[in-house]
C-alpha cells in the first residue's frame, strides 16, 4: 500500500522538538501546517519550566508558529494571548464541542445508568482535565448560586487529572 502526501498537518500542542519536525517536514513539502496550542502559550503555562519555554521560543517555536497557516484557539482568551504574544497569522476560535448522542445520554450503550442523564435535562458540559488552573472551582462557586434558577439544566463534570483537586473543590 502506498500513502502519499498529506493534505494538511493539524499539530495539537507545543515544545516537543518532534512536533517541529513535523512542522518542517511539512513545510518543505508545502503542505499546510495547523497548530492548536492547548493554552500551551497561557502566562501560567509559560511561567512552568519557564527557562526551557524560553530557549524553545527562541530556537524554533515562535517560528513556526508565525509560519502555520493558521492556528487554532479554542477560546477567544487563548486568541488573544496569540495576538498579545505577536502572532499575527489567522487564528481560528473553535470551542471543544460535543453532541452526546440520545443512546448514550440513556445509558442505553452498555454504561452504568449511574451516569444516565434524564432526556428532558440540558447539559452544562466541563469537560477537560482537573486542574486548579482550569477554573473549576469558579464554575462550581457560580453554579451553586444559579442552579435553583435552572431546574431544566443539570451539570456535568467530566474528565481525568488530579483526584484530590476535585476532592477540595467539592468540599
Amino acid at each position: 500500500m502506498e500513502f502519499g502526501l498529506p493534505d494538511l498537518v493539524h499539530i495539537h500542542g507545543l515544545w516537543r522538538l518532534w512536533y517541529a519536525q513535523v512542522a518542517c517536514y511539512a513545510g518543505r513539502r508545502g503542505i499546510p501546517v495547523v497548530i492548536s496550542t492547548h493554552g500551551m502559550l497561557e502566562e501560567w503555562a509559560l511561567a512552568h519550566h519557564k527557562r526551557t519555554k524560553q530557549i524553545a521560543r527562541w530556537l524554533y517555536q515562535d517560528r513556526l508558529i508565525k509560519a502555520a497557516h493558521c492556528l487554532h484557539a479554542t477560546a477567544q482568551k487563548e486568541a488573544a494571548t496569540l495576538h498579545g504574544l505577536g502572532f499575527r497569522g489567522p487564528i481560528a476560535v473553535i470551542p471543544w464541542g460535543i453532541d452526546v448522542p440520545s443512546e448514550k445520554r440513556n445509558g442505553k450503550d452498555g454504561d452504568s445508568s449511574r451516569f444516565a442523564i434524564p432526556m428532558e435535562k440540558r447539559v452544562a458540559l466541563f469537560l477537560s482535565r482537573i486542574h486548579p488552573v482550569k477554573g473549576l472551582d469558579v464554575l462550581i462557586s457560580a453554579w451553586s448560586r444559579i442552579w435553583v434558577n435552572f431546574p431544566d439544566w443539570i451539570l456535568v463534570v467530566a474528565g481525568d487529572g488530579d483526584p484530590g483537586c476535585l476532592a477540595e473543590i467539592l468540599e
